[in-house]
């Protein structure tokens, strides 16, 4: 007498075919998925990089001049008011630098520095933004806010 199959449940061959397929899906899914989180990433650095830019007009206007030089992931002394609360001056592997350079009377440049890790998958994304006023390099991409 031979066993019965009921049609019911798969084989071990159907279901290890099953998981060899969501697999593949899986692995060519994932290096996407990578990008796209890199690209939000960097997305968030514009935007921190333009609240910082609105600051330091409004600190501008107040004080007659742009906020001086910071420290690689350090606000300056008098900025936090002008800037939205919790906005930070480093986010994952990326600090940011503010840069003041000139005479409020001659004209002055100010900008604002990103620096990342050499293989920083946000710095490929913002190495990416195309814009006249964005200088990068392997590891920088400066924002000439005024120049």
């Amino acid at each position: 007498m031979t066993p019965r199959r009921s049609g019911r449940g798969f084989t071990l061959v159907e279901a290890l075919l099953v998981m060899v397929i969501i697999a593949i899906l899986a692995g060519i899914a994932l290096p996407l998925l990578r990008g796209a989180v890199a690209r939000a990433d960097a997305a968030r650095v514009r935007t921190d990089v333009r609240q910082i830019e609105v600051a330091a007009l409004q600190y501008r206007e107040d004080q007659g001049r742009f906020p001086p030089r910071s420290a690689w992931g350090a606000s300056v002394p008098g900025l936090d008011p002008y800037l939205n609360e919790g906005t930070p001056f480093t986010y994952k592997d990326v600090e940011y630098r503010m840069v003041r350079t000139g005479n409020p009377r001659r004209g002055e440049t100010f900008r604002v520095m990103v620096r990342y890790p050499r293989d920083s998958p946000i710095g490929e994304a913002l190495q990416a933004f195309r814009d006249d006023n964005v200088i990068w390099t392997r590891r920088r991409t400066t924002f000439l806010l005024y120049p």
